[in-house]
């Protein structure tokens, strides 16, 4: 029988789908928590790696190096049926075959939108004057342009902002990248944007994931440059402040401190920035 407190993790789940012991840890309970969490998850999980039916499906991590192997869980078919039972309907959850084929890149970067996404409800929980008041995923997004997460903002006056988060893993060569740019700039000229989110602020955030800070460094100026190469073939210079280009190792994205540290650069400046500064 599940308890209140499992039925949120379910949810919660449910909306970023794949997460770690320690994601959850941050997100609905502390990270002092985590082994209590990870005893929580796997107990949902049957107490085993690839177990079907159950109300979470545990895997680990697919990546052929030595060592402790950290655990993912995704939601299982049980704990799909559990959550219709509570009016959330879902016509997603495990089903080996597609756990099985994917990659190692793809679970990162699946993963990074997780952090990133639990990072911020933990920055903005404290934060004096700006308040999170809506947060997606692109699993449940539609439209021309579709981040893979989204944040909501709104200040004290009342004020929106939007940020569109995206993770870069290196595998889009120049002229793609400099497309997702493009694109980027006719939703925001054409103001779908403030259809869309209900305000004309907005941020497109690129974070770039990667084990290798050397990689992670060369991605982030190339990342920059194109950048700025298709605002000025725009003409949209001056448009350059939308922009925040970002690194983090996997491992460090609750070290690091994205929201409020000069960790972002913008297109057109080389000195590091925060994402909420000019």
């Amino acid at each position: 029988m599940l308890n209140s407190r499992d039925e949120q993790i379910l949810k919660t789940i449910h909306h970023y789908r794949y997460m770690t012991a320690i994601d959850m840890a941050y997100r609905l309970f502390s990270p002092s928590s985590k082994t209590h969490v990870r005893e929580i998850l796997s107990g949902l999980s049957g107490n085993a790696d690839h177990k079907q039916n159950e109300y979470l499906y545990r895997f680990g991590i697919p990546k052929a190096v030595k060592g402790n192997i950290e655990h993912i869980y995704t939601l299982g078919a049980r704990g799909r049926n559990a959550l219709a039972e509570l009016g959330l309907d879902s016509d997603w959850y495990h089903r080996p075959s597609k756990v099985s084929n994917q990659s190692y890149s793809h679970i990162v970067h699946s993963l990074m939108i997780t952090k990133f996404l639990v990072a911020a409800n933990v920055w903005f929980r404290n934060h004096p004057t700006l308040s999170l008041i809506d947060e997606k995923t692109s699993y449940t997004m539609q439209g021309k342009v579709v981040p893979d997460g989204l944040l909501l903002l709104q200040r004290q006056d009342g004020a929106k902002g939007a940020v569109l988060v995206e993770i870069d893993r290196g595998n889009e060569q120049q002229e793609r990248f400099k497309k997702h740019i493009r694109d980027r700039l006719v939703f925001v000229r054409s103001g779908r944007h403030e259809e869309a989110y209900g305000t004309r602020g907005v941020f497109f955030a690129y974070v770039v994931v990667d084990d290798n800070e050397r990689f992670r460094q060369t991605r982030l100026r190339t990342m920059q440059a194109w950048a700025m190469e298709v605002l000025k073939e725009e003409q949209r210079e001056n448009w350059a402040s939308m922009f925040r280009f970002s690194e983090v190792g996997l491992g460090n994205v609750y070290k690091t401190p994205l929201f409020d540290g000069a960790v972002w650069l913008r297109p057109d400046k080389e000195t590091k920035i925060p994402l909420f500064g000019s």
